[in-house]
């Protein structure tokens, strides 16, 4: 089969592991696969797969939630979807002011279209909720027109057909994956590289709504010698954080960490992840750590809830730094209860979000839409 991806490629964010994971996978299995995007043609060139061809498409202004895009992309698109004749367009949204026109170009061209609906949410009523929420009803006309809608939890589709009317059988729920054969246990030389008894980890963007500040303060309330806060990512957020927090002896930044080796090593020396999220899908960066036996504690927003429970603690988003710091204390208390939580994290995930699981009921999908099993609801 013959696929064309749309989606990120600047290695910010999980809408680009996914676009980049699956498409590889897809690859390596002997399909044929282009992956259009916004930037040029020498964006991020370590992260590309020899037997993929990557196409960019022009664009005035990139940031990293959200590109503006020229206004010759339309034309651009076509072109290329004419040039290439893919069987299938596997668009990964929300990326720019350009996905409402994939399903005008994908009709004129013939070409049918899936769309995977990055959606980060919460069951609250906060800024960055309200802002959610609208920003994905601007979103609800143009999937309606996909062929079918890929999400990645049950609370997701509930979500998704409950506030934008989606109807649930348009929804598959495929969820976001890790290489469990990568992402294992083992030893860390960073952490061999701490004066440490208790690592405490974040790993992810550096953004408002993902409430760094909050978990740096609950670390800070615990007032422990011997723990640390290891702080890895980048975003928007990075240089007021390191303003305030980088000069406390216990906090590090360490960056973001791009390369594989890099990252695992870092992740293995945590001895609890913590996801502080105001709004979330399903994490990457969560389903990695846990995929490395690292016990979570979440927020009880998106899908956290229902990959975590059992395999962590939930807290409420509503008082995150007193949550977050009661779970420290108590879980650095419980080394028994830090392993057993961390093996059950480390099963879970290993057993219902490999990528090589999601990416088989992909190819599932695909070859019903191909063969005109699936169709969009409405036309635009």
């Amino acid at each position: 089969m013959k696929v064309l991806w749309y989606g990120k490629w600047e290695n910010v964010d999980g809408n680009h592991t996914y676009m980049k994971t699956l498409s590889a996978i897809q690859a390596n299995r002997g399909h044929r696969v282009i992956v259009t995007y916004f930037g040029d043609e020498h964006t991020n060139l370590q992260e590309r797969h020899p037997r993929i061809t990557y196409v960019p498409l022009p664009y005035l202004y990139w940031t990293q939630p959200w590109t503006l895009s020229h206004p010759s992309a339309a034309r651009r698109f076509r072109e290329i979807l004419c040039s290439y004749q893919p069987d299938l367009v596997h668009a990964s949204l929300a990326v720019s002011n350009f996905d409402p026109f994939i399903p005008k170009i994908c009709r004129q061209t013939g070409i049918p279209w899936i769309a995977t609906f990055h959606v980060s949410f919460a069951n609250h009523l906060d800024r960055y909720s309200l802002f959610s929420y609208f920003n994905h009803l601007l979103y609800r006309k143009t999937l309606m027109a996909a062929a079918r809608v890929i999400i990645f939890s049950q609370r997701q589709r509930a979500y998704i057909n409950s506030m934008l009317k989606i109807p649930l059988d348009l929804m598959e729920v495929v969820p976001n994956g890790v290489d469990c054969r990568v992402y294992t246990p083992g030893p860390s030389e960073f952490r061999e590289g701490m004066d440490a008894d208790f690592v405490v980890g974040y790993f992810g963007r550096l953004a408002p709504e993902k409430n760094v500040g909050k978990l740096c303060e609950a670390f800070l309330d615990l007032n422990e010698a011997r723990s640390c806060l290891v702080i890895m990512g980048k975003g928007i957020s990075e240089r007021r954080l390191r303003r305030k927090y980088g000069c406390r002896p216990r906090i590090i930044f360490c960056g973001y960490r791009s390369k594989v080796h890099e990252k695992l090593d870092v992740l293995r020396g945590f001895d609890v992840f913590v996801l502080p999220s105001s709004i979330e899908g399903l994490s990457l960066s969560l389903l990695e750590a846990m995929s490395c036996a690292v016990p979570p504690v979440v927020t009880d927003v998106g899908g956290n809830a229902e990959l975590a429970r059992g395999a962590g603690v939930i807290v409420t988003p509503k008082a995150i730094r007193t949550g977050v710091r009661e779970a420290l204390r108590h879980l650095k208390g419980d080394s028994g209860l830090m392993k057993s939580l961390g093996e059950e994290a480390r099963r879970r995930v290993s057993s219902r979000f490999s990528w090589e699981l999601n990416s088989a009921r992909l190819e599932e999908i695909y070859n019903k839409v191909v063969g005109g099993l699936f169709s969009p609801r409405e036309m635009i």
